[in-house]
């Protein structure tokens, strides 16, 4: 007899069969590749906990390295060093700061003592990417005659022109003298190098080209005496420059103002040498905008008027600024006015005179200063303003074929309304134009 042979599932059956198998193949991959990323995860912590233990190994070899050294060497000490442990390199950072007990911090001050020294040490390695250094710290109090009583420090502090100023880091300072030192200002703007031969030295300042000192200069050597058993400070104050574009305006003889023009500019702020600065090209070419760069920016305005001389200062007319670290400022400052006009002894304007105009009050290396213009074809100057100051004026044209001239002294320009003046050129005025 023959068996009977088992029915065939139906179709739904079957499909559901591989629905399954679709499933559980999804679930087995999805469960493999989580298993891998969580063992790469877990290789990828270990080997980064096996940087950081290394690390801090190296870290504390180096601190070790730093307590045993003399503190008048600590300057040679510190120098960056690459360590290699395993086949990784590690980069250390060493540092050294003597610190006032009483504050706690770095002491760069006149009056303050150095109690003790703060060794720092400072680990970094390939690959590390957003973890942090690893650093320790430790402090070591200076033994009784470790610091060499016929030497002497040197404090030296970096602050901006902030009110209150703020510490600038990083700048870099190199000495040299009897003997030769070098290092950079830390977060709060000090610098303090120990045990170093009393003498006259000239240090070195060194800092991006964008900062200048309350005079508008680079960053320059400083000279500083150390004297034995004390402790100098060097003081230096720097900011970022600003500019100032100073253009010039004038009440023209129709009452409208227009653009004028000046060949110098002055900036007078208190804490400038001299208490002032000039700008631009005196005794020369006529211009607008004059630049007065660089500027240290003072927590207080500069003020700036037309000329090169304290006499060219008006009552009015100057413009007050507030220069802000790297910033740019464009004021206008109004020019009083000088209404001349030309005429020949008909009374008809003269055009194409010459006219030289010499500021009786301002002079560049013993020479006064002089403009010369061509008058207009009303006889009047092409643009009526000028510095604040006394003027001597001569006009010179062609007279019945004849070139003549003729002087006024001491016209007073001062208003910003303008001062009016006439200057009439006769048949028998004197011969020669106008130097």
């Amino acid at each position: 007899m023959t068996p009977a042979r088992a029915p065939n599932p139906p179709p739904a059956q079957a499909g559901f069969a591989l629905i399954e198998v679709v499933v559980s193949a999804l679930i087995a991959v999805t469960v493999t590749g989580a298993v891998i990323g969580l063992l790469n995860s877990t290789g990828r912590a270990g080997a980064s906990e096996r940087h950081r233990s290394q690390a801090f190994s190296i870290a504390q070899e180096d601190q070790a390295r730093l307590r045993s050294t003399r503190i008048t060497d600590l300057d040679v000490a510190m120098k960056p060093q690459t360590v290699t442990l395993n086949g990784t390199p590690y980069e250390v950072k060493s540092t050294a700061t003597f610190v006032s007990d009483k504050t706690g911090t770095t002491s760069c001050g006149s009056e303050s003592r150095s109690d003790y020294v703060r060794l720092g040490s400072e680990v970094t390695w390939p690959g590390m990417g957003s973890a942090k250094p690893v650093l320790l710290e430790s402090i070591v109090s200076p033994v009784t005659g470790s610091l060499d009583p016929t030497h002497a420090n040197l404090a030296v502090t970096a602050v901006n022109g902030a009110v209150p100023p703020v510490a600038i880091s990083g700048v870099n300072l190199s000495a040299t003298g009897p003997g030769a030192f070098s290092g950079s200002t830390d977060s709060n703007g000090c610098a303090l190098f120990g045990g170093q031969p009393a003498g006259e030295y000239v240090v070195t300042p060194s800092l991006g080209s964008e900062y200048v000192d309350p005079n508008g200069n680079a960053p320059s050597p400083e000279t500083v005496t150390l004297t034995a058993g004390t402790t100098a400070v060097l003081p230096l104050v720097y900011d970022r420059a600003g500019t100032v574009q100073v253009g010039f305006s004038v009440r023209n003889s129709t009452n409208v103002i227009e653009n004028s023009f000046d060949d110098a500019v002055t900036a007078t702020a208190t804490g400038l040498e001299n208490g002032a600065k000039i700008f631009g090209n005196p005794g020369g070419t006529l211009i607008r905008p004059v630049a007065a760069t660089p500027l240290f920016p003072f927590s207080y305005s500069y003020n700036f008027y037309g000329g090169s001389c304290p006499t060219n200062k008006p009552e009015s007319g100057s413009a007050n600024v507030l220069v802000a670290p790297g910033s740019t400022n464009t004021p206008t400052v109004q020019l009083p006015a000088l209404y001349l006009t030309v005429k020949n002894s008909s009374g008809s304007a003269i055009s194409g005179a010459r006219v030289t105009v010499t500021d009786t009050k301002c002079s560049v290396s013993g020479t006064p200063v002089k403009r010369v213009y061509t008058t207009n074809s009303t006889g009047n100057l092409p643009n009526p303003g000028l510095s604040w100051s006394t003027y001597n004026l001569c006009a010179s044209a062609s007279i019945s074929s004849t070139v003549r001239h003729v002087n006024t002294s001491g016209v007073v320009v001062h208003s910003l309304e303008g001062t009016s003046e006439t200057m009439t050129i006769l048949s028998d005025s004197p011969t020669g134009a106008c130097p």
